[in-house]
């Protein structure tokens, strides 16, 4: 019997004996005729070309693995029939164009296992996917199977060498992270990626966004979103290849970020001092290592490439200026400052303006005259090398003295300082506001030592300074202790009807000796000569008994 007639287009066959008739690709499914002694006809359908099973890729460097389960084909694995096998092709990440594979994948692939694989070497960076087409000798083939889920052909990981806190830069109140890494074999670029000590990276958002940096080996992370103080913690990825992939990431390195100190609070003080000098202060700022103080005119700028206190930084929170010139008005701001990244200074914002201060080095004209006007007992000249008119201070008298000073039209703000002081005491001053061109004062001496009193009297500026010191000496004389009465002796001169009586004392002290005898009282006095001796003659009756009491008071009337 001759074969019955089939649609074409179709392939004969003879297979052991057997016409067997297969469709193409997409047509009927193929039938078998077959004849043989006698008489009879039959047919029976042939297997199609089965689908390729979606495979997996691993990829390993540049080589990648692919993996996929066998179709079978007549109940046996199609890689097992004779012509029997798999194509496998790459595709770009995404595409419908498949990319020329390497040649270890290109031959068609067979075998007896479950599943079968190849390994694709040199495959260039990039993601890719795979699909596998299972064949029959070599004309016929199934259907394409899925493409594999997409494996990434990535560099190596970059080595990260540093990660360096860097100082805020203008107008920056927090600095930066500066990273270096060691550059990658076939990368095109890198991705930055941060996260705090206690956080966890985010990779779909680079720090350097959306565009991977170029074939460059440092990165300064300057982030508003930086918090100084705070510790972050970087690693650096590859990237290569079209569509890009990214490597690994770099092993971490954390870096605290600097913060400025705050500025001084508060106002700052400037007040004129003597010589010209300006005393500057303020209030101090946490951790900070020192200051930096500023001065500009009152129509100027300031200078912040120089600091009045030079290139170390102020320890204390105040500073005095030496450097002003006289009559010129200066205004001060400080800046606090700590010590960033490689020991440079890293200064605060300024603090507020200081009210202006004028520098004055020139003294007011000293008093034309000093004098005393109250206060004590007024001697005459004595034998005791005494100056005529000096005040004598006592336990029994005043405690104090009254000065004066007579100065030329004083500055405005313009003060006399009055002063008495003796041998071995601390100075008693007083200091009284110059409104006029006579200046008075009262001077306690109750605290001074025994002795000869020094007055002056300088006049003072604003500023401090003091004019020259108009010296009035030995017009005071302080004495609080009685003088000492020693060596007195009696001696009877009758033949002259006179008692005599002899002894030491200060000199010029009145010496008084009261007479008593029979009720009656007689008083007589002298005064100690130069040489500290007294001789008082007291008139005498023979045959009378007399009593004495001898009396010495000092010239101060102790």
């Amino acid at each position: 019997m001759a074969p019955a007639a089939a649609p074409p287009p179709i392939r004969r066959l003879m297979l052991m004996g057997l016409w067997v008739v297969l469709g193409l690709a997409g047509a009927v499914p193929a039938a078998a005729f077959w004849h043989a002694s006698g008489t009879g006809a039959g047919s029976a359908a042939a297997a199609t070309m089965p689908s390729g099973q979606q495979p997996t890729g691993t990829a390993s460097g540049q080589s990648v693995t692919v993996t996929w389960t066998q179709s079978t084909f007549g109940g046996v694995r199609l890689g097992t029939v004779a012509g029997g096998g798999y194509t496998v092709a790459r595709y770009p990440q995404g595409s419908s164009s498949a990319a020329a594979i390497g040649a270890s994948c290109a031959t068609t692939i067979t075998g007896t296992g479950a599943s079968l694989q190849c390994v694709e070497t040199g495959v260039p960076y990039g993601g890719w996917q795979y699909s596998v087409t299972p064949v029959l000798g070599g004309s016929f083939t199934g259907p394409e199977s899925a493409h594999s889920a997409v494996v990434s052909v990535a560099t190596a990981a970059p080595s990260l060498t540093a990660a360096t806190a860097t100082n805020p830069g203008a107008g920056q109140s927090t600095g930066g992270v500066q990273l270096t890494w060691a550059s990658v074999t076939g990368a095109t670029g890198y991705n930055v990626y941060r996260r705090t000590s206690s956080g966890a990276f985010d990779f779909a958002s680079a720090v350097n966004g959306g565009t991977p940096l170029g074939v460059v080996t440092s990165y300064t992370d300057t982030s508003v979103a930086l918090t100084g103080g705070t510790t972050y913690v970087y690693v650096v990825r590859a990237v290569a290849g079209t569509p890009a992939v990214e490597s690994a990431s770099s092993a971490a390195l954390s870096a605290t970020v600097i913060a400025r100190p705050a500025a001084p609070a508060g106002t700052v003080s400037a007040v004129a001092a003597p010589a010209a000098r300006i005393d500057v202060s303020w209030s101090t700022v946490s951790g900070a290592v020192g200051y930096n103080v500023y001065r500009r005119t009152t129509a100027g700028s300031f200078n912040y490439a120089s600091p009045l206190n030079g290139g170390t930084p102020a320890a204390s929170a105040t500073y005095a200026d030496t450097t002003g010139t006289n009559g010129t008005s200066y205004i001060y701001v400080v800046r606090a400052v700590i010590l960033g990244a490689g020991g440079a200074q890293v200064e605060s914002v300024s603090s507020s303006e200081s009210a202006a201060a004028t520098s004055d080095s020139v003294a007011p004209p000293a008093p034309t005259a000093v004098s005393v006007t109250s206060g004590g007992n007024v001697l005459a000249a004595t034998a005791c090398t005494v100056a005529s008119g000096t005040r004598y201070i006592n336990n029994a008298g005043k405690s104090a003295v009254g000065v004066a000073a007579t100065i030329a039209a004083p500055e405005p703000g313009e003060t006399v300082v009055f002063s008495a002081t003796t041998s071995g005491s601390t100075p008693v001053t007083a200091t009284v506001a110059a409104t006029g061109t006579s200046v008075s004062a009262t001077l306690n001496l109750s605290s001074l030592l025994d002795g000869p009193v020094t007055l002056t009297a300088r006049t003072m500026d604003l500023a401090g300074n003091l004019s020259a010191t108009p010296v009035l000496t030995n017009a005071v004389i302080k004495d609080v202790v009685a003088g000492a009465l020693s060596g007195v002796s009696y001696n009877d001169r009758a033949l002259l009807a006179v008692d005599q009586i002899l002894g030491t004392s200060e000199c010029g002290a009145p010496i008084v000796a009261v007479q008593t005898a029979g009720g009656s009282t007689t008083y007589t006095s002298a005064a100690v000569g130069a040489g500290g001796t007294f001789t008082l003659n007291v008139s005498a009756q023979a045959l009378s008994a007399y009593s004495y009491n001898v009396t010495a008071t000092d010239l101060a009337g102790n």
